[in-house]
């Protein structure tokens, strides 16, 4: 059902860094029409061993972090199958 946004590009806007023992996500804001879940965020470091999903976890989970400066960063929408 998404097919049609692979490729597209915009601009995300980091606000808040996440973190455990395990993994770290920094939480973004997205444009009106870009489906997301209910934390958009990107994975952006991971123990061995983990896998980057576990990110989903963590932020409805306990986790360390804070409000970091916004931070805009231009995205693609792409699909990579995880093995």
């Amino acid at each position: 059902p998404y097919a049609h946004l692979i490729g597209q590009e915009f601009n995300a806007v980091i606000w808040f860094e996440a973190y455990n023992d395990r993994i770290q996500a920094l939480r973004v804001r997205v444009p009106e029409g870009i489906p997301c879940k209910t934390f958009p965020h990107i994975t952006v470091s991971w123990a061995d061993g983990v896998e980057p999903g576990e990110a989903n976890d963590m932020l409805v989970g306990s986790h360390y972090g804070g409000i970091v400066e916004h931070l805009t960063v231009r995205c693609r929408i792409d699909f990579h199958e995880w093995r």
